[in-house]
This record gives C-alpha cells, sequence and structure tokens, in this order.
C-alpha cells in the first residue's frame, strides 16, 4: 500500500514501521477475542448437531477437542512476549488448524461439499474483516482455504459429481480473490487513517512545543522549532530561511530532514531571496508562488535547480510592518497545493515566530539593561562610600589627636565640608536622574533673559574654576537676548554643562555663548580640555556612562549628560556634541527660539532692557 500513491510515497520509515507494531498488536488482540468466539460457536453447532445426528458424537467430541486445544493453544502462545512479534504467524497457524479440523469433521461424517464450501467462504470473508493484515497475509489464507477444499471435494474423483465439483472450486476461488482485494483496500485506508492520525498527532504535540517555545525567549530553538513544524505540517521536502543583518549581507540557511535528524546548511544567495519577497506587496500573509515566478534558490549544496523548485510556499516575517526574515518551502518533484486554510495556517505560525523573536530580544535588552544597573548600583556605592569614608577619618582624627590649633582646625573642618558636598552632589544627581527616569519633572516656561542667566551661571562657575588658569566667558549675540522656557531647567541643563567641562580642562578657557539659527536658538558651552573620543560621543548620554579611564577618569557616577539630555527633551529642544581629542568639546543646547510665543511688549522690554547690557563678548579669568 505504501507505494500506491503520491502521499503514501513521502512516507518515512518510522510511519511505516509504527504501522506495522500496531498491527501486529491488533491482529494479537482481535486473535484472542476471535478464537474465544470461535471455541464458543464450535460448542453451539456441536450441540445442534448432535441434537439432529447423535450418532456423531464420537467425532463432534474429537473434533471439538482439537479444536478447543487449538485455540487455548494460541491464547497461551500470545501470553509469551517473545512470541508476541509473531502474532500474525500465530494467527495464520490457528486459522488453518480451525480450517482442517472443520475438513476432517465433514470427511468423517460425509457432510455435502456445498455445505463445506459454504463454511469456508464465509471463514475467509471472516478473516478478511476480522484481521487488518493486508493483500499478502490474506492471499495465505485464501490459498490455504483453496487447497483444503480441492483436497476435501478430490478424494474420490469417480464418486464426486463434476459440475458439482467445478463450481465449488470456483466459488472457493472468487471468495478468495474477493478476500483478498477487501483485505487490500481496507489495509488501504487502515494505513491512510493510521497516518493521518500519527501526523495529527506529532502536529499537535509539534505546536505543543512551539506554543511553549514562543512563550519562551530563546530566539534559536523559536527558529528551529518553526522550520521543523513546518516542515512536518506541511509536508514539505525542504526549507530556505533568511534575515536581514545590519551594516552586513543577508543570512540564510537551507533546512531539510536528513538520516532522520533536521540538517541545516548556508545559502549562498540570502541577498536575492529577501529582495524577491520585498518586491511582492504581500501585506505579511504567506502566499503560494507562480511556477513562472518562483524564487532565485541558487545551485547551494543539497539544493535543487531553480528549473525544479515549481511552486513555492513564501512565508514573510514581519514585525511591525517592518520585514525581519522569510520562508520558503516547496515540495520537490511533487506538486505543492495548498488551500486558504493551510496558507492561513502558515500566517499565523508566522505571526507567532515573529512575536516570539521580538519578545526574544526585548528580553536580551532588559537581562543587558538589569546587568548595567546592577553594576550602576555597585559604582554607586563605591563612589558614595569614598567621601563618606574619608568623612569618617578626619572626623575621627579630630577626635583621637591633640586638641587643634585654629587654623589646623579650620583646615580639617574644610576638608569635611568638600567631601559633604561632593556626598551631597552625588546624592542631588540621583534624585534628578530618578525625577528623570519616572517622568516626574514638568516645564514650566516663562521668558527668560539669557544676560541676566549666563551672569548667574558665571558666579556659579567663579568657585569650580578658583587657583586654576582657565577663563570663562560668555556672549549673547543680538537676537539672542531671550528666550521661552523654564528658568529653573535652563539653568540646571547650562550647569551641567559648564560643571562637566571644568572636569576635564586644565587650562585655556571655557565659552558660554548664545546665538540665533534660523527659528531655533544655540547655547554653547566650549572647552580647551582634554576632548572625547568620536568612539565615545554617541555613548556620554547614556546613564552611568563616564569617559576616561584610570587616572584620567574623574569622580562622580556618570548621571550629569543623561539628565541633561532628558531635560532638553523636556523643553522641546535637543543637545549636540562635536569634540576634537586633545583640543576641547563643545555641547550645544538647540532650543525653540520662543519669540514667536513671546507677548509683544515682553519681547520688546526684554530686547530694549538687554541691549545695551549685552556685549558680544564677556571674559572673567578665574
Amino acid at each position: 500500500m505504501w507505494a500506491g500513491s503520491s502521499k503514501a510515497g513521502r512516507v518515512n520509515t518510522h510511519e511505516r514501521k509504527h504501522y506495522r507494531a500496531e498491527t501486529r498488536r491488533l491482529v494479537g488482540r482481535r486473535g484472542q477475542m476471535c478464537t474465544g468466539l470461535f471455541a464458543g460457536g464450535v460448542l453451539i453447532a456441536s450441540l445442534i448437531e448432535y441434537a439432529y445426528h447423535p450418532e456423531r458424537l464420537p467425532y463432534l467430541l474429537l473434533f471439538f477437542a482439537l479444536e478447543l486445544g487449538a485455540c487455548l493453544a494460541i491464547v497461551a502462545l500470545y501470553r509469551i512476549r517473545r512470541l508476541r512479534h509473531e502474532g500474525i504467524a500465530l494467527m495464520h497457524i490457528a486459522c488453518i488448524a480451525m480450517l482442517a479440523c472443520v475438513a476432517g469433521y465433514a470427511n468423517a461424517t460425509g457432510a455435502h461439499a456445498a455445505t463445506v464450501g459454504f463454511l469456508f467462504i464465509v471463514f475467509t470473508l471472516t478473516t478478511a474483516l476480522m484481521f487488518p493484515w493486508g493483500l499478502r497475509n490474506q492471499l495465505i489464507m485464501a490459498v490455504a482455504g483453496i487447497l483444503l477444499y480441492a483436497a476435501y471435494v478430490l478424494r474420490e474423483p469417480s464418486a464426486a459429481n463434476e459440475l458439482l465439483v467445478a463450481q465449488g472450486l470456483y466459488a472457493i476461488v472468487a471468495a478468495g480473490l474477493l478476500s483478498v482485494l477487501g483485505a487490500a483496500i481496507l489495509d488501504r485506508q487502515r494505513a491512510a487513517l493510521f497516518v493521518q492520525r500519527e501526523r495529527l498527532d506529532q502536529h499537535i504535540e509539534t505546536f505543543r512545543k512551539l506554543t511553549r517555545t514562543f512563550h519562551g525567549f530563546d530566539a534559536p530553538r523559536v527558529v528551529s522549532l518553526t522550520c521543523t513544524a513546518l516542515l512536518q505540517t506541511f509536508d514539505l521536502w525542504r526549507l530556505w530561511i533568511v534575515w536581514p543583518v545590519a551594516g552586513a549581507r543577508a543570512h540564510g540557511y537551507t533546512v531539510g530532514f536528513r538520516h532522520g535528524r533536521v540538517d541545516w546548511q548556508p545559502v549562498d544567495d540570502a541577498d536575492q531571496l529577501l529582495e524577491w519577497i520585498l518586491k511582492r506587496p504581500n501585506g505579511g500573509q504567506a502566499f503560494l508562488s507562480s511556477p513562472t515566478d518562483a524564487p532565485p534558490v541558487g545551485r547551494t549544496t543539497h539544493m535543487h535547480a531553480r528549473d525544479t523548485v515549481g511552486r513555492t510556499l513564501c512565508i514573510p516575517i514581519q514585525s511591525r510592518g517592518e520585514c525581519r526574515a522569510v520562508i520558503y518551502g516547496y515540495r520537490g518533484e511533487d506538486r505543492l497545493d495548498l488551500g486558504t486554510r493551510e496558507l492561513a495556517l502558515a500566517s499565523v505560525v508566522a505571526g507567532g515566530m515573529a512575536i516570539a523573536l521580538a519578545n526574544a530580544a526585548l528580553y536580551d535588552q532588559v537581562r543587558t539593561a538589569s546587568e548595567e544597573k546592577s553594576l550602576a548600583l555597585a559604582r554607586i556605592a563605591h563612589e558614595l562610600r569614598n567621601p563618606l569614608q574619608a568623612i569618617l577619618w578626619d572626623l575621627d582624627m579630630l577626635g583621637d589627636t591633640p586638641p587643634p590649633t585654629d587654623e589646623q582646625a579650620a583646615e580639617r573642618l574644610a576638608q569635611v565640608r568638600g567631601h559633604a558636598h561632593m556626598t551631597l552632589e552625588m546624592a542631588r544627581e540621583l534624585q534628578d536622574f530618578a525625577e528623570v527616569e519616572t517622568r516626574r519633572l514638568e516645564a514650566d516656561p516663562e521668558p527668560v533673559n539669557l544676560v541676566e542667566t549666563f551672569a548667574q551661571l558665571q558666579a556659579i562657575a567663579h568657585p569650580l574654576l578658583e587657583q586654576r588658569p582657565i577663563t570663562f566667558e560668555t556672549a549673547v549675540a543680538p537676537g539672542a537676548e531671550a528666550v521661552y522656557t523654564d528658568p529653573f531647567r535652563l539653568r540646571q541643563i547650562l550647569g551641567n554643562l559648564i560643571a562637566n567641562a571644568a572636569k576635564f580642562t586644565e587650562q585655556g578657557s571655557i565659552t558660554l555663548q548664545a546665538e540665533r539659527a534660523g527659528q531655533d536658538l544655540l547655547i554653547s558651552v566650549r572647552d580647551t580640555g582634554i576632548g572625547i573620543p568620536n568612539a565615545e560621543c554617541r555613548r556620554i548620554f547614556q546613564p552611568f556612562y563616564r569617559t576616561g579611564s584610570g587616572a584620567n577618569r574623574p569622580r562622580g557616577m556618570g548621571l550629569g549628560l543623561a539628565i541633561v539630555s532628558e531635560l532638553a527633551c523636556l523643553l522641546g529642544g535637543r543637545v549636540e556634541v562635536e569634540s576634537v581629542l586633545g583640543e576641547g568639546s563643545t555641547f550645544r543646547l538647540r532650543l525653540p527660539a520662543g519669540h514667536a510665543a513671546l507677548p509683544d511688549d515682553v519681547a520688546s522690554t526684554i530686547g530694549a532692557g538687554t541691549a545695551d547690557r549685552a556685549s558680544p563678548r564677556v571674559a572673567t579669568s578665574a
């Protein structure tokens, strides 16, 4: 039956072996049941025969004992574990033994040939219906019945009616052929139903595993099980899976079963396969390609050429409207005909795979963020411990040493005050960052005079640059004297940028400048410090990231620029950076100019009141 259809031709070895084992078990179970029923039927027939022909009692007892012994022997043999594998052969022996007993009884009692032929025909057809052992095994039973009946009717050729003999043999042969044909048809149907059931169970188990995998965060396992499920569900010979890679060529593999295992081989034309699917408007749904417009699969290892592929199942894997990957599948030389339900199922699997891969990516991001946060907490504990430990040391020295002079006491108190201020500054950074992270900050915009704001920042910067050869300069260009924003947040942003410039500048200058740039206002903080490497310019706004290494790394927790970036977004602007290593850095705060939002009287008042006071450049040497 396996070679009778194209579908059966794709049945794997495991399914064949499993079906044969299931057939042996079914024959064994029915064999024991049928022998018991046969023994009961023979007993009833013997009682009826004795009622009409009591003179045949010795023959009844003899052949009934033989048949009952054959039945009990077969049942006993089925109990032996080693003989269960030979259940079909045992059933053949039992059936032939029963036919021989019937023929022997008929021969001893002189029964009519037509009666014996009828019994043989009923017995042969019954075995075809009861036992799912297929054409070959039923042929054995048919041949055995024909030979036993021929031996019975031809035992006395001279006395037999040749016409009746010929008719009887013809009836037995016809019944045998009918039973063989019926057994073949029934076996074929049983095998088809068995394969369907096996594959359905396998698909259900595969999709259970797939569902459990979709709830996990292992991306390689998601891809592997999805490809395996598609191969088994749609009876595909091979799959191609390709996906884009940022800044590089697309990657891909061919997937198929080889020696009972899933085989993965790299693809050398992944870019062409990806480009082919992107040119076709599919809406993210699975579809079948036409034979004249097949995907451009190449001549890679274990892969057919394009002219042998034919229709191909195409499954885009999309997430948020973007193609994350694409899967192609085909059946080799067999025709690939999938209906609307099959394509819908493939689309559902693709959607689940896309969601699972997105969840895996998010999980990796969350895990990375958790690891970074753990490192950040360890760094915070280390940074806070140092100034607190220094404060404790200074206090211990004040308590353990003789009373100091006024100058020594003042110096030690200044050291304690400095460490306390450092700890307080770190605590303020943590508080500001917590407010930014929880989105509790709100902007309260109002007209801001930049000349006055720069003067306040200059006063704040003076202690930072004390006793250092650094010049602090401010400049407000004409037309940039006023802005409509939150003054407190603006001073907080610029104060952080100035403090950051002071940390990385040993000598030279720090310049605070405001100018118009179209509809925007640019406020720049430029220094002549050590500069920032280009590779680190994109990372300096990340929380807890600090530039430099070893002795060049300043104290702090790396939150200042992260807070600056978030506050700039709160004010509707952004922060830009330019830096040359060894020459200095420039941080620019780009804000909406705000004159259109300012009342006319306020804008004119600010402009007139500050025009005389705003100089092109105000310089102060600290």
